[in-house]
């Protein structure tokens, strides 16, 4: 005899792939894309900025650069916030503000 379910009850498999298909597509890709905003990061801030900046990561839309100078921090904010952000949104759409942040930068791991 066949064993009744539950009203509510889901098929593991099914919940899977109603997962998977947006882990890919949001999660996954935005991670990947933050990727190329790595490797294009000199050519997207340019020159003085490069030097002092570093993108560290991206939470809900949101892109954290981590500064190493508190006055060019200050510039970014100030100066420089809504056009950057115009100009990463061009490419990255999905990319919805941008969040600078005080401290360290590892110059190893940065291409200068």
């Amino acid at each position: 005899m066949a064993e009744k379910k539950p009203q509510n009850f889901e098929n593991i498999s099914e919940i899977i792939q109603r997962i998977i298909p947006s882990l890919t597509k949001n999660e996954l890709g935005k991670t990947h894309l933050s990727g190329e905003i790595i490797d294009e990061w000199n050519n997207i801030i340019g020159d003085p900025f490069c030097k002092h900046t570093k993108p560290e990561k991206i939470y809900k839309g949101v892109l954290t650069i981590k500064v190493d100078s508190s006055v060019i921090l200050h510039e970014l904010n100030v100066c420089c916030k809504y056009t950057l952000l115009k100009t990463i949104q061009e490419k990255w759409p999905w990319i919805t503000g941008l969040n600078f942040q005080y401290g360290s930068i590892n110059k190893k791991l940065i291409n200068r």
